[in-house]
């Protein structure tokens, strides 16, 4: 299976949406803003990302944009 990265401000969120993907056989990245989050995309090229919309620093929009730059 593929490697999916997930990234939300809030650990509680992460931790459920990790531990139901891994229990499905994924790989699982974890990032708390959309700042983090870009980078671990960059370096380890997920192949799906699941994003917050609303986080601090850059928002899950932002996030997005920067990546398709890139």
């Amino acid at each position: 299976l593929g490697t999916i990265l997930i990234v939300d401000d809030e650990q509680t969120y992460l931790d459920i949406i990790a531990n139901t993907l891994q229990k499905r056989g994924f790989k699982v990245l974890q990032a708390l803003n959309g700042q983090m989050g870009a980078q671990v995309a960059q370096k380890f090229l997920p192949d799906i990302i699941i994003m917050d919309w609303e986080m601090p620093k850059l928002n899950g929009i932002e996030a997005i944009r920067l990546l398709k730059q890139h």
